[in-house]
C-alpha cells in the first residue's frame, strides 16, 4: 500500500468553499408560490375571465360559482404537486451516508455531506459509494444497478471509476474523489428529476377545446356587430348582450368536470392495485401510443440464474456446477454464487475444504483446495480470460455463450502441477413468466413497446428476443421510430429517449423500478413504477402497480 497523506483539514475547507457540500441542491419554490401557480395557465385564465366578466355583467352567483370551480381545480393540483416533490427528497437520503477519508494522514469517518474533490476515501465491502471516486489501488465488486440498471456487479480495478450511490459487494480499494454532489452520476440523476416536466395531455385538450369555442363565439360576435352596425342600432345596448352570448360557449366547468371523474376513476384503479400519484396520467393512459420499460426487475425478475453449463473434454454438467460450488462461500451474498447454489440438486459441495480463497477482483478468479482420494486439487472459477483455454475451439464456445447475451465464467482445476479446464457456466437474468404475454397484450392495444437498459447489445437482444420485442436495437444518440430496443443507455438517456419521442408527437409511457429511471419516469406522460420499485422511482412515476 502506497503511503497516501490525503487533504489536510483546512485544504478539505478550502474545497468545500470552492465546490461546495457533496449534496444536491434542490430549488425549492416556496409552498405559498407553488400554490399561487395553479392559477396561472391557459385553463386557470379561461375561468379567470369567464369569472371576471361574469361579475362585471353583475351576475354575482355565476361569478360566485366560478371562482369556487377555479378554487376546487387549484387546491386539487397543488395537492398532487405537492406530494410529486417527494421524488428528490428521497434521491436525498441516499446521500446520507458516512464515509471513511484520510485527513491529515488519519483515517477518519465523516458525514459523506463533508467529503470534497480529492479527497482519499476507503471503499470496503458492504459500504455504499459515497462519491464518484477514481480506484488507485485495490479492486472491488460493485451493485450499480439501481444506478446504471446492470444486473450484475462489476468489478473495478485501478484508473476504474466506483459510481455514487453504488454499493461495494466484494473487496477493497482506496480512491481519490473526482466528482461530487451534482456533478456525479448519481447527482444528475437528481438534477434531471427536477428539470422533468411536461404538459398532460389534459391540458392540450382542453385548452384546444376552448380555443376553438372561444374563436367560434368571436366570430359570431363580429357578425352580429357588423349587422348591429349597419342597423344603426345603439352599441351601449349590443354590447352586453353580446358578452352574455359569449359566456356561455366557454365551458367553465369543464376542467372542473375532468377533475372530479379523473379523481373517481383514481378511486376505482386503486380497488385493482394501481395507485395514482398524478390524476392527469388516467387520461394519459388511455392516448398513450409509446411504452418505454425498464429490463431490469420490470421484464426480468432482477434475480441471476444459471443458465447454461457447457462441460468440456471428459467432464460433466455435475462436475462443471459443483466444482463451482466448492471455489463458492455460501455465506457471501454474491449473486453469482447464490445462483450456483440455488441450481444444485445435491450436496455434492460439502466436501471439506483445506483451503479457501474468496474472489479476488484483482486476480479476477476465487479458488478452493480440497484432497480427493489422497490426491489435491485446486479448483478455480473465475474470468475465462485468466483460465487456462487451451485452443481457438474452446475460446469460440465461451464467446458464443457470452453473444447470447450470459455472464460466463469459466471453473477449471489444477493436480500434479498441470491445469485443466472443466468448463463454462452461463449466468443470466431471466424474463418474468408473465413478460411475453404482457408485451403481447399491450402491442395488441396499438402501443409499441421499447425495452430500454443499461446492459450491452447482446444481453438487450437476446432478453428482447425472449419476450417478444421487434425492432432495430439502438443506442440513445440514435433515436428513431423503428428502434425497438435501445441499449447502454446512462439515466439522463432515458430522460432524453422518453422527451424526443414527445417531441415527435407521441403520448409516451415508462415503466421502471429503479434510482436510474426516476428522470424518465417522470418526464413520461404516463410513468408506471412496478411493485418492487425503490422509493425514489415511486414517487417519480405518475402510478404504482401495488400488486
Amino acid at each position: 500500500m502506497e503511503n497516501y497523506k490525503g487533504l489536510t483539514e483546512e485544504q478539505a475547507k478550502e474545497n468545500i468553499k470552492k465546490y461546495g457540500f457533496n449534496e444536491i441542491k434542490e430549488k425549492r419554490v416556496p409552498t405559498f408560490v407553488l400554490f399561487l401557480k395553479k392559477f396561472w395557465g391557459p385553463i386557470p385564465w379561461l375561468l379567470e375571465f369567464t369569472g371576471i366578466l361574469t361579475f362585471l355583467l353583475k351576475k354575482y352567483p355565476d361569478a360566485a360559482a366560478i371562482f369556487v370551480l377555479l378554487i376546487f381545480n387549484g387546491l386539487v393540483s397543488f395537492w398532487h404537486e405537492l406530494s410529486a416533490q417527494n421524488a428528490l427528497e428521497l434521491l436525498k437520503k441516499h446521500l446520507s451516508i458516512k464515509a471513511k477519508v484520510l485527513r491529515d494522514g488519519v483515517w477518519k469517518e465523516i458525514d459523506a455531506k463533508y467529503i470534497t474533490i480529492d479527497d482519499i476515501v476507503l471503499l470496503q465491502s458492504g459500504f455504499a459509494v459515497p462519491a464518484d471516486v477514481e480506484i488507485l489501488e485495490g479492486a472491488i465488486s460493485v451493485d450499480q444497478s439501481s444506478i446504471t440498471g446492470e444486473s450484475l456487479p462489476k468489478s473495478l480495478k485501478p484508473k476504474d471509476t466506483a459510481y455514487m450511490g453504488s454499493f461495494v459487494v466484494r473487496g477493497e480499494a482506496i480512491g481519490r474523489v473526482i466528482n461530487i454532489g451534482e456533478n456525479t452520476f448519481f447527482g444528475k440523476s437528481a438534477k434531471l428529476v427536477q428539470e422533468a416536466k411536461t404538459k398532460t395531455q389534459l391540458e392540450v385538450v382542453v385548452f384546444e377545446l376552448v380555443k376553438y369555442l372561444f374563436l367560434f363565439g368571436v366570430f359570431l360576435i363580429i357578425i352580429l356587430l357588423g349587422l348591429s352596425i349597419s342597423r344603426g342600432f345603439y352599441l351601449g345596448n349590443v354590447l352586453p348582450v353580446l358578452v352574455v352570448m359569449l359566456l356561455p360557449i366557454i365551458p367553465a366547468a369543464l376542467p372542473a368536470a375532468f377533475t372530479l371523474s379523473t379523481a373517481l376513476g383514481a378511486k376505482e384503479l386503486a380497488k385493482n392495485g394501481v395507485l395514482t400519484t398524478k390524476l392527469s396520467a388516467i387520461e394519459s393512459a388511455a392516448s398513450m401510443d409509446i411504452l418505454c420499460t425498464d429490463k431490469t426487475g420490470t421484464i426480468t425478475k432482477n434475480k441471476i440464474t444459471v443458465d447454461k453449463i457447457l462441460p468440456l473434454g471428459n467432464f460433466q454438467e455435475k462436475d462443471v456446477i459443483c466444482y463451482a460450488a466448492l471455489a463458492s462461500d455460501p455465506k457471501q451474498k454474491d449473486p453469482i454464487e447464490e445462483a450456483i447454489f440455488n441450481y444444485l440438486k445435491d450436496d455434492c459441495y460439502k466436501i471439506e475444504k483445506e483451503d479457501f480463497e474468496a474472489f479476488d477482483p484483482s486476480k479476477k478468479y476465487s479458488t478452493a483446495k480440497i484432497k480427493k482420494d489422497n490426491e489435491e486439487i485446486y479448483i478455480f472459477k473465475g474470468s475465462p480470460k485468466v483460465a487456462p483455454i487451451e485452443n481457438e475451439k474452446q475460446e469460440n464456445l465461451y464467446k458464443e455463450m457470452a453473444s447470447m447475451g450470459l455472464r460466463v465464467l469459466a471453473v477449471w482445476i489444477e493436480k500434479n502441477n498441470k491445469k485443466e479446464l472443466v468448463g463454462f457456466i452461463g449466468f443470466s437474468d431471466p424474463p418474468r413468466e408473465d413478460s411475453k404475454e404482457l408485451i403481447e397484450r399491450i402491442r395488441g392495444l396499438g402501443v409499441d413497446v421499447k425495452m430500454i437498459t443499461g446492459d450491452t447489445k447482446e444481453t438487450a437482444k437476446h432478453i428482447a428476443s425472449l419476450v417478444g420485442i421487434e425492432g432495430d436495437v439502438c443506442e440513445a444518440k440514435d433515436i428513431k421510430e423503428t428502434c425497438g430496443v435501445f441499449a447502454g443507455v446512462l439515466p439522463e438517456d432515458k430522460f432524453k429517449i422518453v422527451k424526443t419521442y414527445q417531441k415527435m408527437g407521441h403520448t409516451v409511457g415508462m415503466t421502471g423500478d429503479g434510482i436510474n429511471d426516476a428522470p424518465a419516469l417522470k418526464q413520461a406522460d404516463f410513468g408506471i413504477a412496478v411493485s418492487n420499485a425503490t422509493d425514489v422511482a415511486k414517487a417519480a412515476a405518475s402510478v404504482v402497480l401495488t400488486d
